[in-house]
């Protein structure tokens, strides 16, 4: 009975360590976004000041309308954002192009629609050349973004058409190797985007802490069966004490590591403890890293923003559940240990009777 439930234990943490690894693989998509989030709802910020920005930015503008489209009409989410869009945010373009700065500059009646969007208004998910009527204006459709939402019928259009100030703001760390967080935090706090006002969600620290839990499971496995192996190897060793004494006085030395198996016993052994102490050291750091992150374990629920909600909510749902992985890994690992101290206890009971 004791072996089935120390099996069934170990399949629950095979799973749960699979868990921590999906959830780390699902976390990347967006892993590379730093928003800023304003604390109070309403908070304006210029949208020009975020055009002129050096480091490329983006936004979103949520509203919710009805478009007219081949003789109806349909309830979408009409989204003003800017040129960086689909690179800031990771999205292929699924047919067609994205609208550029001049359309922004300018006010350019085009449009892009997800694909959900351009299925349900066109019939097709090639709608590039059609035209829709939105708030009694005519825009042509200029092309189809996959954005990864398929509950939702998204609008792209120019930002400037939809008002000249937005809230949340978005910076993507991926997009040239001298950008880092430090200088999108420098470059906001000169537009005025400052801590005292805004929130700060790196999507990228919250990933890193899913890894290192990853590490740690992966750690407290590899450093198991590595004890296990070193006891086995320090009871070989010691049961060839005598054998070892007994050959260093009648034989040569060379004759010695040739003939017996202790010395290549000892040297596995010394190579056990040696990755056993690399482990420990890669422990303690993701360790360190997990405690020191107190931002990241805070920030999503002190964020409550309508724009980007889709990606926050994600990030959000993938760092909760690793915290759910985590702790059923652990509950999991102290039963494996402690089950066969309980065996051994009933044991000898039965023995004393």
């Amino acid at each position: 009975m004791g072996t089935k439930v120390k099996f069934v234990v170990v399949i629950l943490m095979v799973l749960s360590l699979a868990g921590l690894v999906i959830a780390y693989f699902f976390s990347a998509q967006q892993e590379n976004l730093l928003l800023a989030v304003p604390q109070i709802s309403g908070t304006a910020f210029p949208i020009q000041t975020a055009q002129d920005s050096s480091i490329p930015l983006t936004f979103e503008n949520l509203h919710f309308e009805s478009v007219f489209a081949i003789n109806s009409s349909q309830n979408v989410v009409l989204i003003g954002t800017n040129h960086n869009f689909p690179f800031v945010m990771n999205f292929n373009i699924s047919h067609g192009r994205f609208f550029r700065e001049d359309a922004v500059r300018y006010n350019h009646r085009v449009a892009v629609l997800n694909e959900r969007a351009a299925f349900e208004l066109f019939g097709t998910t090639e709608a590039t050349g059609n035209e829709m009527t939105i708030r009694g204006a005519p825009y042509i459709v200029i092309g189809v973004i996959n954005d990864g939402i398929n509950d939702r019928v998204n609008v792209y259009v120019p930002a400037t058409l939809l008002g000249n100030t937005t809230e949340t703001i978005a910076a993507n760390l991926n997009l040239s190797p001298a950008i880092n967080d430090i200088t999108i935090l420098n470059e906001w706090r000169h537009m005025g985007i400052t801590r005292s006002q805004y929130d700060f969600v790196n999507f990228y620290t919250l990933r890193v802490v899913i890894r290192d839990r990853v590490v740690l499971a992966f750690a407290v496995f590899a450093a198991t069966f590595l004890l296990v192996g070193l006891v086995k190897i320090f009871n070989a060793i010691g049961g060839q004490i005598s054998a070892l004494r007994h050959l260093a006085r009648e034989v040569y030395f060379g004759e010695l590591f040739k003939k017996s198996p202790v010395w290549k016993l000892i040297g596995l052994g010394l190579a056990f403890l040696g990755v056993l102490g690399a482990f420990i050291l890669l422990v303690m750091d993701s360790l360190m890293r997990i405690l020191l992150a107190t931002d990241a374990r805070g920030m999503l629920a002190n964020v409550q923003s309508a724009s980007f909600a889709t990606q926050i909510s994600e990030i959000a749902l993938w760092y909760n559940m690793s915290n759910l992985f985590s702790l059923s890994f652990l509950v999991f690992y102290l039963l494996l240990i402690l089950i066969p101290k309980r065996e051994n206890f009933i044991c000898a009971r039965g023995d004393s009777k």
